[in-house]
């Protein structure tokens, strides 16, 4: 057994070992060790004294210091060896492994074969060689293919799932994230070879697949400049049940708009945090996404525009907490989207991306795509289609709002509701100076959904109608879908009424004129019943001869949330397909309409109305957001409601019985800019200063607004352009308006800064490049900056009309106006 005996040696000079025996000639610095310790040992140091003590000093790295090594007494116990370390051992052991090869490599091709094993050396690089060829020419065809059929306005990178959108300067628009429901590891095959149209397709095994078409199309925009519009389809359908699609957009790369009245908007829309919602009508506010008039629209200001239709299972997140900074759109079968159809277990997600120079263009772009799929609207598809209202029809219903303004009836205007005080209501309005529409309320019905004039209130319907016709005043009835549980229609349980597909028992819901009361629902999911209730608003209704012969009609329709949850939709899954339903027997009718919830504008002629405002300085705020909204998704004519809000006659009125006189005059000031202006009572309610405010700004209106007014709706009747327009319409490459959700623009020659704010008399203005005329100080003002601490009493509003730089009025002084900064 051979004895180890390990030695340090640091700096050793020399070790000799013989075979006679062990001689060692000790290393100096040894030698040195020694010589010290015995020094010390014959002349001991004195101790230091406590002021001579000095600091630790840190040991100073050795350059000369190595790793030990160990000495090993050979098998003879005469000699000795170093004993190599393991690394050591390894490294010796590779290296007689690798001689040992290319020894037995270099008899080989010594022998007689060398030739056809170099032969077959040289055959299998080539191989291998050609192998790499065309695994980088198939890629690089690949991404060349994609690059030529998307004419190099996308950029694909496929391991990360993600596509970047390019304009035709190559700058980058939008990012988009697709495929975030798939783990990363689980690469997809390819598949266009499978489906030729598709110019992309990706599948991954037994989860989900995706298909991208493009189409492109020449379009003249609202400036006359011709350009190409190019939309991206993405088809997403998945393998499993119940399993999500998720795509998401970075919003960091543009300022974001669109999906209409929604509560507590904000513009634009990269302000805002959403988690994870279902994104369909809704009366509950404790949802950040519920509104009333909604579309699965969506704007950025570099020229995007996404748009989702109704028959995807939507949910909706911006700025989560799970995808900060994105916009991201997701599919699945969850509640509230029905699920008692076919395949409705695989959730399936279709959206498209178009492409253009600015929203402007995009905007004029839906409207025409709308326009043309709208060439016919369908109220009976089993029958012939009826053709669309003309221009010209249009022009005179929706100049019926723009010309008159909206008196709506409730308990606390009319407590009793009867004849003789609907015409005392008349006289009143009168009196003051005022005319318009006589908005009635549901309380008109015999009975709910009945459509018949309560005869216990009216006692001569038609007679009353004309007196008001005589006085100059429009009449229009509000109409509910609902019917009445006690009405025959209900009792008879027949397939007018939306039934339990069972029990054949009427299905319940709340009234929307009384959320606290259950009614029935007229099933509109059935193309007869759309043609009879169709029939009935004519004959009764609107008829001339046979019926009252009223001026218009208002729909005060169902939201989503309010549905039965079991319905059958047979292939449809979306409970807001049910609104859709009523709307196209709303676009039908010829007359004058206003509607309170909505899904698709499909250039709606009429006027939608906001969700009611609570009557505060919050709820004032909101309106100017969600009017800029409605217009960019296709709505011109925008109802802001009663002017003071929902509470006007509880929470506004103090103890005197007086309104909050400041909040009700900035109210009226926004509204009155509006293309629908609808009160509940005259102006101020017995308040004069308020009643004379309020006539200055009708008269106002009349002599200055209403014609830029029509003359912006004839723009959107040919364009699609919105009648109230946000700052950046005409800028768009105005970075300084883009944040700007305070004031907005009639047309394109009025700009409207309202005091929204409690106890302000003051405010920043921004005024578009161009000569501005200031209709408070009567001066002439260039635009393109800022108005720092612009002085606006109670009793004025500022307003600027587009003009151009006259003798006969002053110029305005550097002093007010500050140069234009940048966000």
């Amino acid at each position: 057994m051979s004895l180890v005996i390990a030695v340090r040696i640091e700096n050793i000079s020399q070790v000799v070992i013989k075979r006679s025996g062990l001689t060692a000639i000790i290393n100096q610095k040894c030698y040195r060790d020694h010589q010290n310790h015995r020094n010390h040992r014959d002349h001991p140091r004195s101790p230091r004294s406590p002021t001579a003590i000095s600091p630790p000093q840190s040991p100073k790295p050795n350059p000369s210091y190595h790793q030990p090594e160990i000495l090993q007494l050979n098998e003879d116990s005469h000699t000795w060896k170093i004993k190599a370390t393991k690394q050591q051992q390894n490294i010796q052991k590779s290296n007689k492994s690798l001689q040992f090869c290319f020894g037995k490599l270099q008899s080989y091709l010594k022998t007689e074969n060398a030739f056809e094993f170099r032969f077959k050396i040289i055959v299998a690089f080539l191989f291998l060689l050609i192998c790499c060829i065309v695994m980088m020419t198939r890629y690089f065809h690949y991404n060349l293919q994609i690059s030529q059929a998307l004419h190099d306005q996308i950029l694909m990178f496929k391991s990360q799932k993600k596509i970047t959108f390019l304009n035709d300067r190559g700058d980058n628009l939008v990012d988009l994230h697709f495929g975030l429901h798939i783990p990363n590891d689980i690469n997809p095959f390819n598949c266009r070879s499978i489906s030729e149209d598709d110019k992309i397709c990706f599948d991954w095994k037994y989860r989900a697949h995706l298909s991208v078409k493009v189409s492109r199309k020449k379009f003249t925009n609202s400036f006359g400049h011709n350009e190409t519009i190019t939309c991206y389809n993405h088809y997403w359908r998945t393998y499993q049940k119940y399993s999500a699609l998720k795509d998401c957009f970075d919003m960091n790369n543009g300022y974001w708009f669109g999906m209409g009245d929604i509560y507590n908007i904000q513009i634009p829309l990269n302000k805002m945090s959403v988690e994870e919602q279902p994104f369909i009508t809704s009366h509950n506010h404790s949802a950040i996404l519920s509104g009333s008039i909604i579309d699965r629209t969506w704007y950025s200001s570099h020229g995007v525009m996404i748009n989702v239709p109704l028959d995807v299972p939507l949910f909706v997140s911006i700025n989560s907490s799970e995808d900060p900074n994105r916009l991201c759109l997701i599919s699945k079968k969850n509640f509230p989207y029905y699920m008692n159809n076919q395949n409705s277990y695989f959730a399936h997600l279709h959206y498209s991306i178009c492409l253009a120079q600015s929203i402007t263009t995009l905007q004029n772009y839906l409207f025409e795509r709308n326009a043309h799929q709208q060439q016919t609207v369908t109220v009976n598809e089993k029958s012939k289609q009826q053709p669309l209202i003309k221009i010209n029809q249009e022009q005179d219903v929706e100049n019926f709002f723009i010309d008159h303004i909206i008196w709506s009836t409730n308990d606390n205007v009319l407590p009793n509701f009867t004849q003789q005080n609907v015409q005392s209501y008349v006289d009143q309005i009168t009196n003051y100076g005022f005319g318009g529409i006589i908005l009635l309320d549901s309380r008109w019905e015999n009975s709910i959904g009945e459509l018949r004039m309560n005869e216990n209130v009216f006692n001569t319907p038609k007679a009353l109608i004309n007196i008001l016709h005589n006085k100059g005043f429009k009449i229009m009835l509000t109409i509910s879908p609902n019917v009445d549980l006690q009405s025959e229609l209900v009792e008879n349980a027949n397939k007018y009424i939306m039934l339990d597909q069972y029990l054949q028992t009427p299905l319940m819901t709340r009234c929307t004129n009384n959320l606290k009361k259950l009614c029935a629902l007229v099933n509109f999911t059935d193309v007869d019943n759309r043609e009879l209730f169709r029939n009935k608003l004519n004959q009764q209704l609107l008829n001339h001869s046979t019926g009252l012969s009223v001026d218009g009609l208002y729909f005060q329709s169902i939201r989503s949330s309010l549905l039965p949850r079991y319905i059958n939709y047979d292939h449809n899954i979306n409970p807001d397909q049910f609104v859709e339903y009523l709307n196209r027997v709303i676009k039908s009718l010829h007359t004058s309409v206003g509607i309170s919830t909505s899904v698709v504008s499909k250039n709606f002629t009429g006027y939608a109305q906001l969700y009611p405002r609570d009557s505060s300085w919050k709820g004032l705020q909101s309106i100017i957001p969600s009017v800029l909204s409605l217009g960019l998704i296709g709505y011109p004519l925008v109802n802001t409601g009663v002017v003071g809000g929902k509470d006007l006659f509880t929470k506004i009125k103090n103890d005197t019985g007086y309104i909050n006189k400041e909040l009700y005059l900035r109210w009226l000031q926004l509204v009155i800019f509006t293309p629908v202006v609808e009160f509940a009572e005259p102006p101020g309610g017995n308040d004069l200063d308020v009643i004379k405010i309020a006539k200055r700004l009708h008269k106002l209106r009349s002599e200055h607004f209403m014609p830029k007014m029509k003359s912006a709706l004839i723009e959107h009747q040919h364009k699609g352009s919105p009648i109230v327009r946000p700052m950046w319409w005409n800028e768009k490459s105005d970075n300084e308006s883009l944040m700007i959700n305070d004031q907005f623009m009639v047309g394109n020659d009025i700009v409207v800064a309202p005091i929204i704010e409690e106890g302000k008399t003051e405010r920043d203005i921004y005024l578009p490049r161009g000569w501005w005329k200031d209709e408070i100080l009567a001066q002439v003002i260039r635009g393109g900056k800022w108005m720092r601490k612009y002085q606006v009493p109670l009793d004025k509003v500022a307003f600027f009309i587009r003009t151009e730089p006259s003798l006969t009025l002053p110029i305005q002084k550097n002093e007010i106006t500050k140069t234009k900064t940048k966000i």
